[in-house]
């Protein structure tokens, strides 16, 4: 088959890679001059699922894409920075407590995908004193999303078409070469009449990158507390993020770095003291929907969707490729109906 891609980030990397190894000819066609150049582009990035209390449709789709992704990662290493040096996510509010509670209760996973820690175990953990209770995630860890999208292109062996921007106008002729067509270009779908009446919305985030120090150093997981902040890696961490939804733009905000290292300091006790320049500043426009979940599916007529990531879209990205690339090929779905039919573009009908 021959699959036309629009959108060279995370969404539509992952689709070529996946459906190469069913034997697709991809195509990807992106309007920047290289792959990732939209909320694709952080130097490093998380890979944890969402967190829910009850093993629902939501959760069983991000359990899933989280183990695929330990095995893809995994094969990729050192290409996508692949660092599996789990995470802490601490139970800094009631609702965390409550919720992280119900969720080792009914998710079907064992101590060796998540547990819950004392404050003293998390401390010995993260490897800096922690006032907290954490939710552990031994195998969770931190990947350059950069990096993954170069990977999922290259071993796809799919034909970049880069500073190309592909039009409404350009939709036919690329149907009529194509066995079919996938949008994977955030708030790019919309440009596009199949997608035109998504509730689509963009969620401007930002990060910074600031120098490790000898006490920032001692940090050996990923910690997680409405921020989140990365171990050291090429001399850096990489501290975020904001939030500003409904806001389409990706320029740099100064007043973000403040707001992203005291958010940082209020919840490691351990870097309360000192200040923390930012070295670099990126930020980036993801896109959601209305309940938080991704836009994945068929919509018709040779054509697919895979949209809405979030900020969990190194993982779900992952999954939806997998979907798409079942429901091209016919083949049997990697997740159960109801989750086919929660993600489908045609729920918002």
């Amino acid at each position: 088959m021959h699959i036309s891609i629009i959108g060279a980030g995370i969404a539509g990397t992952a689709c070529a890679y996946f459906l190469a190894q069913r034997g697709a000819s991809c195509v990807i066609y992106d309007q920047g001059d290289d792959v990732a150049m939209g909320a694709s582009g952080n130097v490093r990035g998380l890979y944890n699922p969402r967190f829910f209390a009850a093993y629902d449709a939501e959760a069983q789709f991000y359990a899933s894409a989280f183990q695929s992704a330990l095995r893809v990662f995994e094969d990729l290493g050192d290409d996508i920075a692949y660092d599996p040096c789990g995470a802490v996510h601490l139970i800094n509010t009631e609702q965390k407590q409550k919720r992280f509670a119900k969720m080792v209760e009914s998710w079907p996973w064992g101590a060796d995908d998540f547990q819950i820690l004392s404050p003293e175990k998390t401390s010995e953990i993260m490897g800096l004193p922690c006032e907290y209770e954490s939710l552990y995630l031994p195998r969770s860890g931190m990947v350059s999303p950069q990096a993954v999208c170069r990977a999922y292109a290259r071993e796809s062996g799919a034909t970049l078409k880069l500073g190309v921007r592909v039009e409404s106008k350009d939709l036919q002729d690329l149907l009529s070469d194509s066995d079919a067509v996938i949008f994977a270009c955030g708030m790019g779908t919309l440009n596009f009449a199949p997608c035109a009446d998504l509730p689509l919305r963009p969620m401007r985030g930002q990060v910074s990158l600031i120098h490790d120090t000898p006490q920032t150093r001692a940090l050996k997981t990923v910690v997680c507390y409405g921020g989140y902040m990365t171990p050291s890696f090429e001399g850096m961490h990489c501290v975020g993020s904001t939030f500003d939804r409904g806001v389409d733009h990706a320029a740099v905000k100064d007043g973000d770095h403040e707001e992203i290292i005291s958010k940082m300091q209020d919840n490691i006790k351990a870097f309360r003291a000192g200040g923390y320049p930012c070295t670099q500043a990126r930020a980036g426009v993801r896109v959601g929907a209305p309940g938080h979940f991704p836009v994945i599916g068929d919509l018709g007529q040779g054509m697919y969707i895979s949209a809405a990531h979030g900020s969990h879209g190194i993982l779900s990205s992952l999954m939806g490729a997998q979907i798409l690339t079942a429901q091209i090929y016919g083949d049997a779905p990697p997740v159960a109906p109801e989750v086919i039919e929660r993600l489908s573009p045609h729920r918002f009908s």
